[in-house]
């Protein structure tokens, strides 16, 4: 696996294996998901929503991969729609 750190004006992209994603912060969770970060961090709590990870080692600030965010997004609405057949 590869990986690499770049910094694109305010906001760090990553690639990973050739494929580009992003780092997304708590607020921009909360705009995404349509959740308040208490409620997101308690579905991370509860293991219903990813683990956010350290940015930099030693460090405070922890973010979520866009893609991950997404995928979690995508099984909720699949689930929905599973659950109206």
């Amino acid at each position: 696996m590869t990986c690499s750190l770049n910094h694109i004006g305010t906001t760090q992209a990553i690639t990973l294996n050739g494929q580009s994603d992003r780092i997304v912060r708590i607020n921009e969770v909360s705009l995404l998901i349509g959740l308040s970060k208490q409620h997101i961090y308690r579905l991370v709590a509860d293991a219903e929503f990813p683990k956010p990870f350290l940015i930099v080692r030693n460090g405070r600030a922890k973010g979520w991969l866009l893609s991950s965010v997404e995928d979690w997004l995508q099984s909720r609405a699949q689930g929905e729609s599973n659950d109206e057949e």
